[in-house]
């Protein structure tokens, strides 16, 4: 499909007014799965953009950050859940050590956490305030997190959406390309981009992690510092 194609159905679907969530839509990604149905498009491959050239993202708060891609750092979240600052979730000791937080650059997080660049600034690594003798708990190569954005956001379609209920409405849609890349690992430690950790142990004796994925997310209103160009496709 043509660019000119897939920008004029983004608009119809805007310019329709309510859609209602169907059996496939339930859970937190239930409207950019509807999207991509109304678009006949297959969002299951992380790999590439889900039309084979524009990422879809849908938004439903303007407070609510936007999620890029996911990246874990090396060598992986074990350091963190073998560390002081994993807790049992709801402090119930029967549940398996976990680890869910922000961070925003050099600034501590609730538990201490904040990221830096290191090894001649061609990493991001986590480090820990309250350690008395620095630790280095995971890093991501500059490199490998420019390759990730790039290969799956180079060109983005954002539809934001207000959700009430079972029904939807999609407001408005922008497409951006361009990207600025090698600007994203300094908007990680300037605190524009964020970094959410999520991962537990599957048991409690820790024999092996659930890691849901750590997502680099942005506010919608700092998109423009991620890219060149930005174009309105509706309304």
């Amino acid at each position: 499909m043509s660019d000119s194609a897939l920008f004029k159905q983004v608009a119809e679907i805007v310019d329709t007014g309510d859609w209602e969530l169907g059996a496939r839509h339930g859970g937190t990604g239930g409207v950019g799965k509807l999207l991509e149905d109304l678009l006949d498009v297959d969002g299951s491959n992380t790999d590439i953009p889900d039309t084979g050239s524009w990422e879809l993202k849908t938004h439903t708060g303007r407070n609510n950050l936007l999620t890029l891609f996911h990246k874990t750092g090396r060598p992986n979240m074990s350091v963190i859940l073998s560390s002081p600052y994993a807790y049992h979730p709801k402090s119930d000791p029967t549940k398996p050590l976990s680890y869910r937080n922000t961070i925003y650059g050099n600034t501590p997080n609730s538990h201490g956490f904040y990221a830096e660049p290191s090894h001649s600034n061609t990493k991001i690594t986590l480090f820990n305030i309250n350690d008395s003798t620095p630790t280095d708990y995971c890093a991501w190569d500059n490199n490998e997190l420019c390759s990730a954005f790039g290969r799956k956001l180079s060109r983005l379609i954002l539809v934001t959406a207000h959700k009430k209920g079972s029904m939807v409405t999609f407001t408005d849609a922008w497409a951006y390309n361009n990207p600025r890349l090698l600007s994203l690992p300094k908007l990680i430690t300037e605190s524009t981009i964020a970094i959410d950790l999520d991962a537990r142990y599957k048991t409690l004796e820790g024999t092996g992690i659930r890691d849901h994925g750590t997502k680099f997310r942005i506010s919608i209103k700092d998109l423009s510092s991620l890219y060149n160009n930005c174009v309105r496709i509706a309304p």
